[in-house]
């Protein structure tokens, strides 16, 4: 376990470890050695207590019964092999469920799959760092490919550290090609060609073009008009004749074409 890795060199550093291993034993009460072993067992005691957690603390303590580092050490290591087989099976399943997702950062990838590592490797069941090195190579996303295929053909095989450098430099290269992608996306998108289309199509709904001026009479509806003769000659023979007098009607581009009714409206007293 992990924690064991760390606390073992701070009791060698202090020239205690004799304590937890069994090395240095207690010596007779008798012995004028006693208090002072007595202390530093207590002293690597407190130790141990305070870092280890608390449903392991409450697991090793026996009320009424005062332990020393090496009872304490054995108890904590039987407790801990009691969970190694339902630690081994979910820590393998982590390990193989590693997966480097398109949106996940390279960094918070490769420490997952170290710490997934090292779990296996405080319970016994370590993973070589060249298998480390593949699986993890095995399990980039697709931006990654070329890098898939050319690392494990290095000569020296790399490390797990120098993969890691390897795989940040491409990690850049990576984000810089798909920011100069997207850069160029607006020009060509699918969003962009849509609403240019609707664009186009919505100018062209608005333009509709002006019917051709069909009534050539210079009077109002073919009829009585200024400057023009009374009843245009296409009201009686069916033929449309131009009927143009010089009244202030005669000029056509200065007016809108008027709707050419199917059927002439009746004289009404007035004449129109």
């Amino acid at each position: 376990m992990l924690w064991k890795e760390l606390m073992i060199p701070v009791l060698r550093s202090k020239g205690v470890y004799g304590h937890v291993d069994g090395f240095d034993p207690c010596p007779s009460p008798m012995d004028s050695t006693f208090e002072q072993w007595h202390q530093i067992d207590c002293q690597v005691l407190s130790w141990i207590q305070s870092t280890i957690a608390f449903e392991v603390l409450q697991m090793i303590i026996q009320p009424g019964r005062s332990l020393t580092v090496k009872q304490a050490w054995d108890a904590i290591q039987e407790s801990h092999q009691d969970q190694l087989v339902a630690q081994s099976m979910l820590y393998r399943q982590e390990f193989m469920a590693l997966k480097k997702e398109p949106e996940q950062s390279m960094i918070s990838y490769l420490q997952r799959a170290k710490t997934t590592s090292d779990r296996l490797f405080g319970i016994g069941e370590s993973v070589s760092d060249r298998d480390l090195v593949l699986h993890t190579l095995a399990r980039l996303d697709s931006a990654y490919t070329v890098s898939k295929r050319t690392i494990p053909q290095r000569v020296p095989f790399p490390s797990f550290n120098q993969l890691r450098s390897l795989l940040l430099i491409e990690e850049a290269t990576v984000l810089r090609e798909s920011g100069q992608a997207m850069a160029a996306a607006p020009f060509s998108s699918p969003q962009v060609l849509l609403s240019s289309t609707s664009s186009q199509q919505q100018r062209d709904f608005n333009y509709s073009p002006r019917p051709p001026n069909r009534n050539n009479n210079c009077g109002r509806n073919n009829f009585w008009g200024r400057g023009g003769g009374r009843y245009s000659g296409a009201r009686f023979n069916g033929q449309q004749q131009m009927n143009c007098g010089g009244g202030r009607f005669h000029n056509q581009q200065n007016y809108h074409p008027r709707p050419d009714y199917s059927s002439p409206r009746p004289l009404t007293s007035h004449g129109y």
